[in-house]
């Protein structure tokens, strides 16, 4: 019997920030461009259709891993960049 296992959000957020970003000193990336990237990833790889405080978790969850954000309402990201050449959709 093959049993499947569900990643957890935690799970997830470090799959995503491993194949679509890289972390350096001097990297920054907007919160709408990183949480656009993020959304999309975890629409294709969540069993969940709906998730109602996506952004907030998200946002959370970076805080945990020790990135931080400047700027308000739209933050930007520090010590964090999408890597290029990523297709779209």
């Amino acid at each position: 019997m093959e049993v499947a296992t569900k990643k957890t959000f935690s799970e997830l957020v470090d799959q995503f920030l491993e194949q679509d970003c890289c972390s350096g000193a001097d990297l920054h990336v907007t919160d709408r461009a990183l949480f656009s990237r993020f959304r999309t990833f975890w629409q294709s790889t969540s069993e969940e259709t709906a998730h109602p405080a996506l952004l907030g978790q998200f946002r959370v969850a970076l805080i945990e891993r020790g990135y931080r954000a400047s700027g308000g309402k739209r933050p930007r990201w520090h010590g964090l960049a999408l890597r290029q050449g990523k297709k779209k959709g």
